[in-house]
């Protein structure tokens, strides 16, 4: 689990003052130690003198001195025995030995046990030096005044203060000073230090989520953290105007984009119906040189009457003739968008009639295949019908770029809930590298001068207007594919 900054803070800080009271600690308790360890040695030396002055020269104790020694009154508790300590089989004192209890053993608690005194005195005795004897006593050796070890004595101080009797009582003074001081000093500190770093990186993270209009409160004291929050108020301004400049930088290179754009898709357009102006005048200026010479026929006053009807028949079906190709060329004009359902075949026809005059020229055969049932479309009938132009006009230009003759396959099915037209040739095709950037706007695989990349760019834009996708495939020397699909717009399922 990750602590957060006021935890991580809060935790040093009392780490801070765990040590520095645990320092003092240790320190009062060594001097307390020391001081009592000069206390338990100087008592022992005047016990010690005070014993040897009631002990003869023949060894032999005044007993009645040794009780009435005036230096009792200065221990807890005491018991004198005599050197010839002995101890049965059960570790029961023998006959022979002496013991004292100066100040009687009426104060005793039930739980003191006499025996580990005796143990602890026959141990001081054999060694010669004082022990650290049983209840918090001292067991002393008994040397009278020729050197010699007469007994010994184990007595009890009655200041037992030691190490767990003063944590005892230092423990409740340690520990709320400790908490007193760390909650203090956290207080402190996160007033002038942790609450202006967290609404710093509070900000932060808002600015780097693009929140630019950022501004935090710079606190009323100075210092290092008040200059720290001045300078990223002033940050977060200059990247708000940064941000701000660089909006209306794009806007106004996303307008210029957009207009260029449509642009040059209106003159991809018009470069494509200039491409079939050669079509359209022969398809026109066929029938109007027929109907040209009939007219002049009609002006002679001598002529059959069945001569006569044929020539208006002529001329009556010229002019139906201009008129459907004229109709057509109408019908693929970009006009306002219409958002009714069309048959896709219709625009499709269109097309294929417009380029069909220079499908001849170059040898190419064009076949229009349907299936499936209408194939319906909402939206604008022209819109397709010049993309479909487009993709033909491509085809017929690759094919011309081989040579003479080939093949284009137009296909207008359709499918479950989709309305789909195929525009495939028997060309050279598209290298794979090349298949990925020839819907780019401005690409091109044509020589310089021949042709302006926007043909499928604009098929796409097209496409993606009616919510349908274009799908492209190659195979290079055998020849280019496009699908154009479409959601259908009614008819039947």
């Amino acid at each position: 689990m990750r602590l957060s900054l006021r935890q991580r803070v809060f935790v040093a800080v009392l780490v801070v003052n765990l040590l520095i009271f645990g320092a003092v600690f240790a320190y009062v308790t060594g001097r307390v130690a020391d001081d009592r360890a000069r206390s338990v040695d100087r008592a022992g030396e005047v016990l010690n003198s005070a014993l040897a002055s009631s002990i003869g020269p023949d060894g032999r104790a005044r007993i009645g001195e040794i009780l009435e020694l005036g230096y009792w009154q200065l221990f807890e508790d005491a018991v004198v025995v005599r050197a010839n300590l002995d101890f049965g089989p059960r570790g029961e004192l023998g006959d022979r030995a002496v013991v004292l209890f100066p100040l009687g053993s009426v104060q005793r608690e039930s739980t003191f046990e006499v025996a580990t005194i005796y143990r602890s005195l026959a141990d001081a005795i054999s060694v010669g030096s004082a022990l650290e004897g049983p209840h918090g006593g001292v067991s002393l050796p008994i040397v009278d005044r020729l050197g010699r070890v007469w007994g010994g004595c184990w007595y009890q101080l009655p200041d037992r203060t030691g190490a767990r009797e003063l944590l005892s009582l230092l423990l409740p003074w340690f520990a709320a000073t400790t908490l007193l001081l760390s909650l203090g000093s956290f207080a402190v500190l996160r007033r002038s230090v942790l609450d202006p770093l967290e609404r710093l990186a509070e900000g932060s993270q808002r600015l780097a989520a693009g929140e630019f209009g950022v501004h935090l409160e710079v606190p009323s004291e100075s210092g290092e953290i008040t200059d720290l929050v001045r300078s990223f108020n002033q940050m977060a301004a200059e990247v708000r105007g940064y941000h701000e400049h660089l909006e209306e930088e794009v806007a106004r290179a996303t307008a210029q984009a957009r207009e260029a754009e449509a642009a040059v898709l209106r003159e991809r357009r018009l470069a494509a119906m200039g491409e079939l102006a050669a079509g359209i005048a022969h398809e026109i200026n066929n029938p109007l040189g027929g109907m040209l010479n009939a007219v002049d026929v009609l002006r002679r006053d001598q002529i059959e009457p069945e001569k006569r009807r044929r020539y208006h028949d002529l001329l009556q079906g010229g002019l139906e003739r201009i008129r459907e190709t004229v109709s057509k060329l109408l019908r693929l004009t970009p006009r306002a968008a219409d958002d009714t359902p069309f048959a896709l075949a219709e625009p499709t026809r269109d097309a294929v009639a417009l380029v069909a005059h220079r499908a001849a020229g170059l040898g190419v055969t064009i076949l229009l295949h349907e299936s499936g049932g209408p194939a319906l479309v909402v939206g604008s009938s022209s819109e397709v019908g010049q993309a479909v132009l487009n993709l033909l006009v491509n085809a017929l230009d690759a094919l011309e770029e081989r040579g003479k003759g080939g093949r284009v396959d137009v296909e207008v099915r359709r499918e479950a809930d989709e309305s789909v037209i195929v525009v495939s040739d028997d060309g050279p095709g598209v290298p794979a590298a090349q298949l990925e950037r020839v819907s780019d706007l401005f690409y091109t695989t044509k020589e310089v001068g021949k042709g302006t990349g926007l043909g499928l760019a604009l098929v796409h834009n097209i496409a993606r207007a009616h919510g349908g996708s274009v799908r492209l495939s190659s195979t290079p020397g055998d020849g280019f594919r496009v699908e154009l699909h479409f959601p259908s717009g009614g008819g039947p399922s």
